[in-house]
């Protein structure tokens, strides 16, 4: 008989946490699920560890690929999966206990397609708990205040604090060319062929944010705003009224996103890099603020090239 639970765990080069997010899963006290350690292409101790933990337990399927990428290592997951629903965990995380007990609850209750629910987030030390005081089920294929409540109660688009009912991902995956802000395009597109959600209190994961400052601060500018651009239509689908409070979050969000990167655009790309991102930024249909507006005006480039890099070096943007 398949399980109830798939938990999707991609690994690369993390054998100084691995074991605590595998122990941590296998801890549940809930009975009917698998772990699917998908190892990509880790060069470390990290394939040992996963196949000493598949050897003694048959609830752990471990599967070794080449490097490829998170995406490609959840995909791959993804065909791989039993489960009636499915979860995520990263390597460097932990699945809260009591998780998939709290998931197959509101399964019981309410038959839904997606769960949300709470989370830790530890960042520098210090721990943040995110979680709504009590449970909101939406139902009719109400994906307008699906996504309503995930961003006003900040459960946001992020894998490891859900469960997905396998059937409604059928057909779906990873984007193997994006690597920031896949997690949350997959999200929108999962919701989109949701009918019914339930956002529940239980805090089910622990992030440890530590490594999202050194990412983050790598990331390309043309995939900031091709990602971030992916994911704004994608949120934008969801909604039917256009002129909401919600749209508006939406588009503060996108052109915070965009502004980064432009910043970062003076910080590494020489001047035809930076015009090359501002001809394709320019074409993004959506009402424009600070620096993107200049940065996208009709001004000659070389004057708003001029005029942002006086900015930036005030600001000590390109120190």
């Amino acid at each position: 008989m398949d399980p109830k639970f798939s938990i999707i765990i991609p690994i690369h080069n993390s054998d100084k946490t691995v074991a605590s997010s595998i122990e941590a899963a296998l801890a549940q006290d809930f009975e009917s699920f698998e772990v699917l350690l998908v190892n990509d292409g880790s060069t470390d101790k990290t394939e040992t560890i996963c196949y000493e933990y598949a050897k003694k337990d048959e609830r752990i399927r471990y599967f070794s690929r080449p490097w490829g990428g998170v995406s490609m290592a959840r995909n791959y997951g993804l065909t791989h999966a039993k489960g009636e629903y499915i979860t995520f965990s990263d390597a460097d995380d932990v699945l809260m206990p009591g998780a998939l007990s709290a998931y197959w609850k509101m399964v019981q209750e309410g038959n839904y397609d997606i769960i949300k629910a709470g989370y830790e987030q530890i960042r520098d030390g210090k721990s943040h708990i995110v979680s709504i005081p009590k449970t909101i089920i939406v139902e009719n294929g109400n994906t307008e205040a699906m996504l309503y409540n995930m961003d006003t109660y900040e459960y946001r688009g992020y894998l490891w604090n859900m469960a997905i009912r396998r059937e409604i991902i059928e057909g779906i995956s990873f984007d193997e060319g994006i690597s920031w802000m896949e997690d949350h395009i997959f999200t929108w597109q999962c919701l989109e062929r949701c009918k019914s959600m339930a956002l529940i209190p239980d805090v089910v994961y622990s992030y440890i944010a530590r490594k999202n400052g050194l990412v983050n601060s790598m990331i390309d500018s043309f995939l900031i705003m091709s990602a971030s651009r992916k994911e704004y239509e994608l949120k934008m689908h969801l909604i039917k009224n256009k002129n909401s409070e919600l749209v508006r979050r939406l588009e503060d969000l996108f052109m915070e996103r965009l502004d980064d990167a432009i910043r970062k655009a003076y910080v590494r790309y020489d001047y035809a890099t930076r015009k090359e991102l501002s001809q394709e930024m320019s074409e993004i249909d959506v009402r424009k603020t600070g620096n993107v507006k200049l940065f996208c005006s009709n001004l000659p480039f070389m004057a708003i090239d001029n005029l942002l890099k006086i900015r930036f070096s005030m600001r000590g943007d390109m120190q």
